[in-house]
């Protein structure tokens, strides 16, 4: 458990907490401190069992010596934080004892992998994650090809005061410009929000001048954004920030190759596998 909360205690996450991150994570009124305290409190021990399960599930998603399935997979195991939702830190992937106990039950009646559809994607988005802290250059170069940049955004603060905190996010801005439309987007707390999925996923139009970027009052929902829709296609879940749409689409790519055939067609998709070859 030590390691663990040193990995914890090593993130930056923890500095970019809002009021509405503390509030829908119950530790409203703490300090810095005490939230970490709090989380490593939730770190839990793996039985045998549970770490031959991870042993076992991870050997049926090697594709090919890939350099990203094949590198070192480090697991924490939580209860009872971030709604229970994986996430990563550095380069550890947490997962909670529920998710746990879900592999471990596959590998107990030695399940076969069209069964463990959802754990398995999971576990590569995850992955993903991790390899994005460690290749960020690379992901830049990807996120460039879908015309995203980089920048800083005036009078974005009214919205920045609603984003949802996320590990696994970068926290700078990106603008995404496509035929004169310009959007800034992420997931946003509901005003009245009481748990981290009090959310939704905001597209903000953006305006263009001589000295940048500059955010309008005008947003929407980002599934009702048509150029939005019309690049990066039907994503069901993790849509909304550049490292979550990476994460998702090239999860697909590699389900594909599992056989595990996922039905998945947009511009960005196909990008995204030029890239990778």
């Amino acid at each position: 458990r030590k390691e663990s909360c040193n990995i914890i205690e090593q993130s930056d996450y923890f500095n970019n907490f809002t009021e509405y991150d503390l509030l829908t994570r119950n530790l409203k009124n703490k300090n810095k401190n005490e939230v970490l305290q709090y989380y490593c409190d939730q770190i839990r021990e793996f039985n045998v069992d549970e770490k031959k399960a991870l042993k076992w599930i991870l050997k049926k998603i090697v594709v090919n010596n890939d350099k990203l399935l094949i590198s070192d997979w480090n697991f924490i195991k939580f209860s009872n934080i971030e709604n229970n939702f994986p996430h990563t830190h550095l380069d550890c992937i947490f997962l909670s004892d529920k998710m746990i106990n879900d592999i471990t039950n596959h590998y107990l009646k030695k399940s076969n992998i069209f069964t463990m559809n959802r754990l398995i994607n999971t576990l590569i988005h995850e992955k993903v994650h991790v390899f994005q802290r460690q290749n960020k250059n690379l992901f830049e170069r990807l996120y460039k090809l879908w015309n995203f940049r980089k920048t800083k955004i005036r009078n974005i603060g009214k919205y920045l005061k609603l984003l949802r905190n996320n590990p696994d996010s970068e926290k700078s801005l990106y603008v995404f410009s496509i035929n004169g439309t310009h959007l800034w987007f992420d997931a946003l707390f509901d005003k009245d929000a009481k748990s981290l999925s009090d959310t939704e996923y905001i597209g903000v139009y953006l305006e263009k001048d001589d000295k940048g970027f500059r955010a309008t009052n005008r947003f929407d929902k980002l599934k009702n954004i048509d150029v939005f829709n019309d690049y990066f296609g039907n994503i069901k879940y993790n849509y909304y920030h550049p490292n979550e749409i990476s994460a998702e689409l090239i999860t697909i790519y590699y389900l594909n190759k599992l056989g595990l055939l996922i039905n998945h067609y947009s511009t960005a998709y196909n990008v995204l596998k030029k890239f990778l070859k």
